[in-house]
């Protein structure tokens, strides 16, 4: 069981290395605003990938799982040291990492 949690990081890296590419395409024309474009994209997935990460980071720190099945488990567990303030930081930073992500792909293509 371990291996899902793995699994969804080598997941979330993979698709964060793949953008780097799309970066560099989104910038491949040798104008002003292609440039600036590209600068601009690089900076909004930084920004939202470094959110989306230090959600991570907090649901793990709360929840000691990686996958959404532990993280759920860990919320309707019985009892237990649960750290609600960052839980609920942690959920509330993925979801805002994911959306901004999601909001950028929809925007620039």
């Amino acid at each position: 069981m371990a291996s899902e949690g793995v699994a969804d990081i080598f997941a979330a890296a993979g698709l964060e290395i793949m953008s780097l590419a799309v970066y560099v395409l989104s910038a491949w024309r040798h104008s002003r605003q292609s440039e600036e474009a590209g600068m601009k994209y690089f900076l909004l997935g930084a920004f939202a990938s470094a959110i989306f990460i230090y959600g991570i980071a907090l649901l793990y720190g709360a929840t000691g799982a990686f996958h959404y099945l532990g993280i759920a488990s860990s919320l309707t567990g019985p009892g237990g040291e649960l750290l609600p303030g960052a839980l609920l930081r942690g959920l509330a930073l993925v979801g805002v990492g994911e959306g901004a992500t999601g909001l950028l792909w929809a925007r620039y293509q």
